[in-house]
């Protein structure tokens, strides 16, 4: 879903009638020209681009006019003229006292990142060129946005972090071994590092749908991790053998966790007939991410029981023959 977001810088001056000064209304307009410059910025509106109008007009619509005028005075003239001729614009842009003025830019709805970005190089510039008598504010919708943006990622990264924090705590339990348990979490946090990482590499954004990827691939990786994990230590124990539990492991329990992958994948592409975007990426991502843990199960954690050995000493040198 795009769009645009908007900020709004608020000049709050010191006293009523203050905003008619051109000292406050040049800082504006070089405010207004620095953030026209970002490619982010679409449209930018303030009391500036009225005043330009007016005195434009008043010229003989000389495009040479179309500035500032020259003095407070004809400030304060010309937006007494426009009141009085019923101009209803002009509440847009400052407070009846005219001590409060706005300048308001349409920004596009991109990475938070971006946005973030240009907020920090206008807060630089007014910190390096004060307005006179004035105090400046960042507001708007595009500030809420930003703020929620963070406030969501942060979130998310303290979820996902307490998430398999409490699910290795419960491996290690179920299992009796710290060893075992931490193995086991290794192929549940493959699959969703991966595609995560994919998505930040090819420069797709995070969304509110996307987030949910960690969340339901987690589930799905750590119920199927369980399963060959119990089989493999099950078959440990009764041969002693590492690469005949693996095998007993993999004949008796990858056919049935294959086949449900499978299903589970099928059925989330589904999404793949909605008219929304963001729908249908978030059916292939979940695919591609229930495929990924299945191969994990299949391959990374064989071979992580393999070389780290989790469950103890081998027993026996060479698997147990079976007549």
């Amino acid at each position: 879903m795009g769009g645009m977001l908007n900020l709004v810088f608020i000049y709050q001056a010191d006293e009523p009638e203050a905003v008619k000064s051109r000292a406050i209304l040049t800082h504006l307009e070089a405010l207004q020209a620095k953030a026209e410059r970002s490619p982010l910025v679409t449209k930018t509106y303030s009391v500036v681009d009225l005043l330009k109008d007016i005195n434009q007009s008043f010229h003989g619509d000389d495009p040479a006019y179309h500035r500032l005028p020259e003095s407070d005075e004809l400030i304060a003239q010309y937006l007494l003229l426009y009141e009085l001729s019923g101009g209803g614009e002009l509440e847009d842009y400052v407070s009846g006292d005219y001590q409060r003025t706005t300048l308001e830019l349409r920004v596009q709805m991109v990475d938070s990142a971006l946005v973030s970005q240009l907020i920090e190089e206008l807060s630089d510039y007014l910190q390096a060129n004060p307005a006179p008598q004035a105090q400046v504010q960042i507001t708007g919708i595009g500030m809420l946005w930003l703020k929620m943006s963070e406030y969501i990622a942060q979130s998310q990264i303290q979820g996902y972090g307490l998430a398999f924090l409490f699910i290795a705590i419960v491996l290690c339990l179920a299992f009796r071994s710290v060893k075992v348990g931490l193995v086991a979490m290794i192929p549940n946090l493959f699959p969703i590092v991966l595609i995560l990482g994919a998505l930040g590499a090819v420069g797709m954004h995070l969304d509110y749908f996307r987030l949910l990827l960690a969340t339901v691939a987690i589930g799905i990786a750590v119920d199927d991790t369980v399963h060959m994990t119990s089989r493999m230590r099950k078959e440990f124990i009764r041969c002693g053998n590492y690469e005949e539990s693996v095998r007993i492991g993999l004949m008796n329990v990858g056919r049935p966790v294959i086949v449900t992958s499978i299903i589970l994948s099928l059925s989330f592409l589904v999404y793949l007939a909605s008219d929304m975007e963001i729908l249908a990426s978030f059916g292939i991502l979940l695919s591609l991410t229930i495929v990924m843990a299945l191969l994990a199960d299949l391959l990374l954690l064989p071979a992580l029981v393999l070389v780290l050995h989790p469950f103890g000493q081998e027993r026996t040198a060479t698997p147990p023959k079976h007549g």
